[in-house]
């Protein structure tokens, strides 16, 4: 029945992706496995389904959860990616993670975001990101919330160490090489502009057609526990940058925040 939702095509590469060791694509296999299997079960093989239809009607106390109404746990959790922030306050919004996924094009829609606040504890927070089952965790990284994050993704690596943690932000774009030495659960760094270099990751991650070695821009550890640091990313034009705020409802009594330019305009060192 692939045929008919699905592009087969397409299957067959992340198959053959997940085959060759190069991405790990196993819960993204795993979703469209136990779609067919439940739409085999249910709506092909009517005769299996009858029996409980005819209990429901019969029980006027039975409500239907989620899992059986269609909002089913593995689709939820097929983001490739989580951005998460951890802001100062409840009241204000982190513009760069609005903006990495208003920039990853075609890969937006397998991205979720997640804002926290150092005000949550860190337990909360874990267990929020855990239930996402991300392909791959990101943090947003400021002077008021690193040592939060790098407790957070410590932690996380120790539940799930087959996920990939990447770091953005000044607090992490500078000595990157050292930091990645001194933190050896963080993946890798987006280093300075973002933009264009985290859709590359998740080209990467997604697609399987470029190697983390051919993307500006970042620091990340290598299979042998080396760091690789590839140059720098060029400065963007800025208006190349689409808007993000597009659902402006979710920022209903918070600070939302609006990039005029960036650096310094001057040249003191």
């Amino acid at each position: 029945y692939a045929e008919k939702y699905f592009d087969t095509s397409k299957l067959v590469a992340l198959l053959d992706l997940h085959r060759s060791g190069k991405a790990d694509v196993s819960r993204k296999i795993w979703t469209v496995y136990t779609f067919l299997v439940w739409y085999e079960q249910f709506f092909i093989n009517e005769k299996y389904l009858i029996p409980y239809l005819n209990f429901v009607k019969e029980n006027k106390n039975i409500f239907f959860a989620g899992q059986l109404s269609g909002v089913e746990g593995y689709i939820e959790s097929s983001a490739i990616a989580i951005l998460a922030a951890i802001n100062a306050k409840y009241i204000h919004s982190n513009l760069a993670i609005f903006t990495l996924r208003a920039s990853a094009q075609k890969y937006r829609d397998n991205i979720e975001l997640a804002e926290f606040t150092i005000n949550n504890s860190k337990d909360y927070i874990l267990e929020e990101i855990y239930k996402k089952h991300p392909d791959v965790l990101c943090f947003s990284c400021y002077i008021w919330n690193i040592d939060y994050v790098e407790s957070v993704a410590r932690e996380f690596h120790k539940i799930c160490p087959e996920v990939p943690i990447w770091l953005g932000g000044p607090e992490v774009s500078y000595e990157v090489e050292s930091y990645l030495k001194e933190h050896d659960y963080i993946k890798g760094i987006v280093m300075g502009e973002g933009e264009i270099t985290f859709r590359e990751v998740c080209r990467h991650y997604e697609d399987g057609d470029i190697s983390l070695e051919n993307i500006d821009g970042i620091a990340m550890r290598k299979e042998d526990g080396s760091v690789f640091v590839a140059k720098p990313r060029g400065v963007m034009d800025m208006s190349e940058i689409p808007f993000c705020y597009d659902t402006m409802e979710d920022f209903s009594n918070r600070i939302i925040y609006y990039e005029s330019s960036r650096g310094c305009p001057f040249s003191c060192s």
